[in-house]
């Protein structure tokens, strides 16, 4: 199947934003400073650009990426022959609880990557390169299951862009040194939320198991995940619903359960929140 990818217009816009992530074709030759309100990965087919980013101007050539967090802002100029392919996607393209984040650097530290985003220079850098062609192979089989929309495409999808961003965090990755989650104490704590989430876990008995005081572990998870420790397990347990939404016919009540809620009420609320939609109506949704 010949692989395909749009052009900017209103059959665009429309796929786009009910999809929340998608390719786009650009070939303009000039594009002004501009901001997003999702992601962008950038990728040169063909041509040269002079790209303008966190305040430095290099000229990218092909199988050079540029990755740009939600609100900055960039422009570039392009030779005549210049074609670039832009993937974007919102947040919750990755996981649905992720709606209100604006950077990788977020995402790095999140329930689902647990990556220290401190490590990461690809957050500071205007440019990198694929090597081997893989990046772009990647991105072209992302493409072809929205095409093909084969049965089970939408979790194809978001699990290829999920690996996509792990492949993104790890090219930059400083694996010489040490890591947040070497740390034996961080890498218990995971641990514990993760074999917990679904009972009475709490950063009290965390911290009361582990012998170190509430504020020191709440303070870790600030600095380190940028979120609270409340909000971090929240989403963690809101993540794991949505899939027992999607993997099961379980009623609404035995999925809040299933993840810690005994209050269904409270978890329709928690739920709505961060989707902006209930449990029922986010099932149906992604059904489609």
């Amino acid at each position: 199947m010949e692989i395909q990818y749009p052009r900017i217009g209103e059959p665009w816009r429309n796929d786009f934003h009910a999809r929340r992530y998608g390719f786009l074709m650009s070939d303009t030759l000039i594009n002004l400073n501009h901001q997003h309100k999702y992601f962008e990965l950038g990728y040169v087919l063909q041509g040269t650009i002079e790209h303008t980013f966190m305040d430095t101007e290099l000229q990218l050539e092909p199988g050079d990426m540029f990755f740009i967090d939600i609100g900055k802002f960039h422009s570039y100029r392009g030779s005549p022959d210049h074609r670039i392919l832009n993937f974007l996607f919102f947040p919750e393209a990755l996981d649905p609880t992720y709606k209100q984040m604006t950077s990788l650097s977020q995402i790095a530290g999140s329930p689902t990557f647990r990556f220290n985003s401190d490590r990461i220079p690809l957050l500071n850098r205007p440019v990198f390169h694929d090597e081997d062609g893989s990046f772009l192979q990647h991105l072209e089989q992302i493409q072809q299951e929205i095409l093909q929309k084969k049965p089970g495409h939408h979790q194809m999808e978001q699990t290829m862009i999920q690996q996509l961003i792990i492949r993104l965090m790890r090219l930059d990755y400083n694996a010489q040194n040490s890591t947040v989650y070497d740390q034996p104490l961080v890498q218990k704590i995971l641990e514990l939320l993760d074999r917990g989430y679904a009972g009475t876990i709490s950063l009290q008995q965390i911290s009361k198991k582990l012998g170190y005081s509430p504020s020191y572990i709440s303070r870790m998870f600030r600095k380190h995940f940028e979120t609270t420790f409340t909000e971090y397990l929240q989403r963690l347990r809101l993540s794991k619903s949505c899939r027992l939404l999607l993997e099961t016919n379980w009623p609404i009540e035995k999925v809040a359960a299933e993840v810690g809620y005994d209050n269904v009420q409270f978890y329709h609320r928690l739920f709505k929140k961060f989707f902006h939609m209930t449990p029922l109506q986010y099932r149906k949704k992604r059904h489609l």
